[in-house]
């Protein structure tokens, strides 16, 4: 059930789509495909839901310069929560050479899959249905609804996933930029990533989500980056955490 502080916000969301979708008039109504102004970039929304929580991720990441730091053009990108595919096709369009994508959750991934295909970026995005963790294993994530905010945490039922280390995902794809937004498991990823490892990278983004950025910072700090913070709340548990 959506609170009333959810539905308000959600509703102030879709309020101000008009500055940022071609077609923001038909969306709230008959939930389809989204044109974003400037950009021209085609994603679905098949719910209100999906409208309200997806239109604020697009405008952060799109309008809103999120990601304007990180100099993609001819990298190798890796994106750990890739959700419906918003920066793996932002950073494609700002001429990324190629996207390595993760999305471990069903939901977000069918739609990510559809979002890149709308937007023909078939030959520059690789989407994975896994997630990165500290250690190779199978688990069982839910293959039900999702949203961009879920934590990644094993149910009973549902579908069976890969996760493996970011270790690996470095060896086969030798990324030169980690964009990480995973609710969470950024902790396990980085803390448990050999620093030589780390320091073959250019750079690296991290949104930190409720432990803070102290042990990020010592970890990029470690591997020999600069490193830059942005609070998201008065006691600094989440922001996000850049290289430079």
């Amino acid at each position: 059930m959506v609170s009333i502080r959810g539905f308000a916000w959600g509703m102030r969301n879709i309020s101000v789509n008009y500055r940022y979708f071609e077609n923001w008039y038909i969306l709230p109504f008959i939930p389809s495909i989204g044109v974003l102004r400037e950009y021209g970039m085609r994603f679905r929304f098949d719910t209100i839901k999906d409208l309200a929580y997806d239109s604020y991720v697009l405008r952060e990441n799109f309008f809103d310069g999120q990601y304007d730091f990180l100099d993609v053009k001819n990298k190798v990108v890796l994106d750990i929560g890739a959700n419906i595919g918003d920066t793996a096709l932002l950073f494609a369009y700002k001429g990324a050479k190629k996207v390595i994508a993760y999305e471990p959750y069903l939901y977000q991934y069918n739609r990510a899959e559809e979002n890149i295909r709308l937007n023909n970026m078939q030959d520059k995005i690789i989407l994975k249905r896994e997630a990165i963790g500290m250690e190779n294993k199978k688990m069982t994530l839910s293959d039900g609804y999702t949203n961009g905010s879920q934590t990644l945490s094993e149910t009973a039922d549902g579908i069976e996933t890969k996760q493996t280390t970011l270790s690996e995902v470095i060896r086969q794809y030798h990324p030169d930029i980690i964009k990480s937004d995973c609710e969470g498991s950024e902790y396990d990823i980085f803390l448990n990533t050999p620093i030589e490892e780390l320091k073959e990278l250019k750079q690296i983004s991290i949104d930190y989500h409720r432990r803070g950025f102290d042990a990020l910072s010592k970890c990029l700090i470690s591997a020999g980056f600069n490193v830059k913070t942005k609070q998201y709340d008065a006691n600094s548990s989440s922001g996000i955490i850049w290289t430079s």
